[in-house]
This record gives structure tokens, sequence and C-alpha cells, in this order.
């Protein structure tokens, strides 16, 4: 048995084993123990964990419960833990869970955790974090479940849950985080539980929700929430989602009302950016409240490609319209042309039966009083077939004519139907 170590037999294959971190002497081995455990406990701790502290534990007694390790410094005041990157070794693939409780004060260095690529859940409860790494948790690909119920009084550090691209649950209630870096949720795309019950949160960065693509339950409850402008996209979020409620912690005139509700009644006038990398200046009102606020703003390469791409569009669609009117314009003008020659040349003209060629119709004349057939043009004197006016299209033919008025101008003798060369019907 390892000095300052003991085991617990629960059932076949689950051995318990506790150590006592005053007493123990590290490297665990697997060989100090009857069966190889598959779960240790390290209590009373008040100090580093050294380096490779378990590099002799493989989990070969075939252990049938949830692998674990766990930290446990104690419930006194004074116990510290300092968490190095070489503390927990690769040997250690097999513990899908770990339990840190009540250390009064942690360090947690860079890569602390890396090694443990296997770990599922990490449950860090009670106590505070004096120091915790950006890249603490980097390496930690497969980790679900993430509790960090501790005290962080110097808030998250950017980039810490970049490598947690496979966490489903993050609880960060109780930890008394008074601010959230901007892109601390970017690379949570399968997280589905968000929990910040109970910090001291005034605002979120904007936007900060939107990467949570999977995100189907969130808790905001018991935070001192900022009614203003700077915060109307969290109303508008709870709003179109119905994820979760919250309560405003001020201005006076919202404090107790519902957050989405109040951020909705607020009437903000949109800001105006005056450098690429901005501040930016913007007055803001509502109903009973006025704030001028200063912002940072940074516009990103895909909101400009947006903002090119519009511009560009809607270029095209003016070119578009101008060569549209143009043609329209040119199209009207062939036909206004068409009809101004139409009235300066007249009606078409009428074609003669004795030479072919044209003549403009003649005004109307009175009908002789003797007997001839109208319209045959080889009577000299007689008048063209159709006496209208010269604003006619067309003439009617001679022999439709002679047709018509055949009982009026029908010739009186068949002499003169020889004379004037006519056939007699």
């Amino acid at each position: 048995m390892a000095s300052g170590c003991s085991d617990t037999v629960i059932s076949t294959n689950q051995l318990i084993t506790y150590c006592d971190y005053p007493l123990w002497s590290p490297p665990l081995l697997d060989s100090q123990f009857s069966t190889s455990p598959g779960k240790i406990e390290l209590r009373n701790i008040n100090g580093d964990i050294p380096s490779q502290a378990f590099s002799g534990l493989y989990n070969t007694g075939g252990f049938s419960g949830i692998p674990q390790i766990s930290l446990d410094c104690g419930f006194t005041e004074t116990q510290r833990l300092t968490l190095h990157n070489d503390s927990l070794t690769p040997n250690l693939v097999w513990v899908e869970s770990m339990l840190i409780t009540f250390c009064v004060s942690m360090v947690i260095e860079d890569s602390a955790f890396a090694a443990m690529t296997g770990l599922q859940k990490l449950s860090i409860l009670g106590g505070n974090f004096s120091s915790i790494s950006p890249t603490a948790f980097a390496g930690m690909t497969n980790l679900t479940t993430l509790e960090l119920l501790s005290d962080i009084p110097a808030g998250l550090p950017v980039g810490l849950f970049d490598d947690l691209t496979e966490l489903k649950i993050l609880d960060m209630s109780d930890a008394k985080i008074n601010s959230l870096p901007a892109g601390v949720f970017n690379n949570l795309k399968q997280l589905e539980t968000l929990k910040l019950i109970g910090n001291g949160l005034t605002s979120l960065p904007e936007r900060a929700l939107l990467p949570l693509l999977s995100l189907t339950s969130l808790s905001l409850e018991n935070n001192a929430w900022t009614c203003d402008c700077d915060l109307q996209w969290l109303g508008s979020f709870l709003y179109d989602t119905g994820l979760a409620t919250a309560k405003c912690g001020s201005p006076a005139a919202f404090a107790g009302f519902d957050l989405s509700r109040s951020l909705a009644s607020l009437t903000c006038v949109p800001t105006t950016t005056t450098t690429t990398t901005v501040t930016t200046a913007t007055t803001r009102t509502a109903a009973a409240l006025t704030t001028v606020a200063a912002i940072a703003q940074e516009t990103s390469a895909d909101d400009k490609w947006w903002r090119y791409g519009i511009a560009g569009g809607a270029s095209l669609a003016l070119v578009v319209a101008l060569v549209a009117l143009g043609g329209c314009c040119y199209y009207r003008n062939q036909i206004s042309d068409l009809k101004r020659k139409a009235i300066d040349t007249g009606p078409l003209h009428a074609t003669t039966l004795a030479n072919n060629t044209y003549a403009t119709p003649k005004k109307s004349e009175p009908r002789p009083k003797v007997n001839t057939v109208s319209g045959v043009t080889t009577v000299g004197k007689q008048p063209p077939p159709y006496t209208g006016s010269q604003l006619a299209a067309k003439v009617i033919p001679a022999t439709q004519t002679r047709r018509h008025n055949a009982w009026d101008n029908y010739p009186t003798t068949m002499n003169e139907c020889n004379n004037m060369l006519l056939t007699c019907y």
C-alpha cells in the first residue's frame, strides 16, 4: 500500500483509493495497491501537485464505475492548490471525470489538463481562482461538461474556452464574474446549456450569445443587468428565442422589470462611426431614460465584404434601370417620328388603271347628271371612285365602286356601252 493511502472496496471491480496530502509520497503506482484503482481521491491538499504525481496509474484493474480523480482542499480558510502543466500525465487518459473542491486559492497553469485527453467532465467547486491561464483548458477536445463554480474575481481570460469544441454544458453559477470578454463563446458551437446565475454581470459583449448555435437552455437570473441601449441586442435575442427570462437591475426606472420587455421599450439612435477601429459617440434616448455612452466597435472583414456586395448590387441595378429608360425613350421617339411623317405626307396614293402611276385623291366633286360608270379611269372627266376626305388611307377599287353604283350608272343603250369599251352585265 502506498504511503498515506488506503483502499475502500465498494464492490467487485470498484476500488476507491484515498490519499492524505500531508502523508502521501508521489508518484502513485499501480503496484502500490492490491488492484489498480479506478478512482483516486487526494484529500487535505495545501500546496503544489508535483510533477508526474500520478504517472504510475494505468487503471488495469477493470474498474467498472466512472474513472475519476478528485483533488480536495478541505474546508479550512488557508488551503491552496497549484496545478502545473506536468502534474497530470498522459497515462491518465482513462480518467473520464475530475473534481477539484474547496481550494481557497487556486493557480491553474498553461495546459494543465492537456494530457488528460479522455476527460469528459471537469468540476471545480468552491474556493477562489487566484490565477487561471488563458490556455488552462487547451487540448481538452473531448470535454463535454465544465462546471466553474468557484469565484473568479479577476474575470475570465480571453481564449479560455477556445479548445472546448465539444462542450455541451457550461455552468458558471455564483462565480462572482463581473464581466465576460468579447468572443468568449465563439468556438462553443455544440454548447446546449449555459448557466450564468448569481454573478455580478451588468452587461454582455454585443452578440456574445449568437455563436451558440446549439443552445437550448440559458440561465441569466440574479444578475444586476443594466437595461440600456448597449444591451438591447440581448432583449431581442431573448424575445426571439424564448430561452430565458431576467430582470433589470438598473436604471431605477426599469429595476425589477422584465429585461426583454424593458429593452424593447427603448428608442435608440443609431451609432455614428468616426474611425475604422473605433470610438463612436452615440446619443441614445429611452422612455424616462437618456444615456450618452462611448462604445468601441470593430468592423470585421465579413462586414466589409457584405457592404461591398450591397453597394455593387445597387450600382448594377441602377445601370440596368438607366439602360431600360433610355431604350423606352428611344422607342417612343421613333413612334412619334412615324406619326409626324404620316401627317406631313398625307394618305397613301391611289394607282390609276391607265398608266400605273400614283395620284393624289381629288376632293369630292358633284356627280354628272348623265349616267356614267363611276370609277372608270378611261373617262377623262370622271371623279375618282372614292371621294372621301384627303385623310383617307386607301381608295375603294373601281370595280367595287362600279358594282355598288350599278343601278345609278348603268348605260342607257348598248351603243353607249360599246363606245366606252365596257362589258355590260
